[in-house]
């Protein structure tokens, strides 16, 4: 299991702002995959319709009499209504998409305020503070390298 870092509060706000990020996009996915399945969903019932009323066509056309020969409605669907369910569905897919972008920019927004306030507030002096470590650590190197510089070794060799 993946444990969010509370070491810090501002790395875990700007993880917090991350995941929204990340479920703001996935909203918006879902949202449009819905979208696309709506469509195609819409484009195989335009499709039968057409099919169907092309047959009914036929049938004046021809002037069949016969009551065997009449293609029945399969489609008894009110238009009105499909209409009425059509508006629904893209409603609320567009309010999914108007939600999952709000998550998108919220994420942005929370996850560069966590970065920004851990900068400032904890990185800046970490990094001084380790700045200070090395200098230190490079004073002392060099004290004992002239400590142990032996000072025939200092002397170039006579020729």
């Amino acid at each position: 299991m993946i444990k969010p870092p509370t070491d810090n509060l501002y790395k875990f706000i700007a993880v917090c702002g991350i995941v929204v990020f990340v479920s703001g996009i996935y909203l918006y996915a879902n949202a449009l995959i819905r979208h696309s399945d709506y469509v195609l969903h819409m484009h195989e019932v335009a499709v039968e319709e057409i099919k169907w009323r092309d047959a009914q066509e036929k049938i004046k056309r021809d002037k069949v009499e016969d009551s065997s020969s009449k293609v029945e409605n399969v489609f008894t669907f009110d238009w009105l209504e499909l209409e009425s369910k059509h508006k629904t569905i893209i409603s609320r897919i567009v309010l999914q998409g108007i939600f999952a972008s709000v998550l998108i920019f919220l994420g942005i927004g929370i996850s560069w305020r966590g970065c920004k306030l851990w900068y400032k507030k904890v990185q800046q002096f970490e990094d001084r503070r380790i700045a200070g470590e090395v200098a230190k650590l490079e004073k002392e190197l060099a004290r004992s390298r002239e400590q142990s510089d032996d000072p025939a070794e200092a002397q170039p060799p006579e020729a």
